[in-house]
């Protein structure tokens, strides 16, 4: 009984359970974003949308990117297209006190950094 004890209470540290047993509601992250980051050795900003239906989350980027992702707790996995060069990619999100901390790649072999804040916030 003793070792089940810590088992128990790091597993429930590990997976973000509530100590009363109820499952938190992840925090909503439906709204407009400015993103910053790193494509190639060019910095960017562009404004994000996202939207979602059910468990399906639509991201619309400024630059003419559109993606389809899932949410996983505090993380979102989204699959992405340029609709101009027509280049597809992933992006994999961190949700963390409004922000989403991202990194993305496009099969290139590097893994680039982004940041995105809400559009109404002072970081924006």
């Amino acid at each position: 009984m003793m070792l089940l004890v810590p088992f128990v209470l790091l597993a429930t540290l590990a997976f973000g359970q509530p100590a009363n047993g109820q499952t938190a509601k992840p925090p909503d992250i439906r709204s407009a974003y400015q993103c910053t980051g790193i494509a190639g050795n060019e910095k960017y900003t562009l404004p994000l949308a996202i939207e979602h239906k059910g468990d399906n989350y639509f991201l619309m980027w400024g630059g003419g990117q559109i993606g389809l992702g899932v949410r996983v707790g505090n993380v979102l996995s989204v699959s992405f297209v340029d609709r101009a060069t027509r280049i597809v990619g992933v992006i994999l999100y961190t949700i963390a006190n409004g922000t989403l901390d991202g990194k993305w790649v496009v099969g290139d072999g590097k893994i680039y950094p982004e940041k995105c804040v809400p559009a109404n916030s002072k970081e924006a």
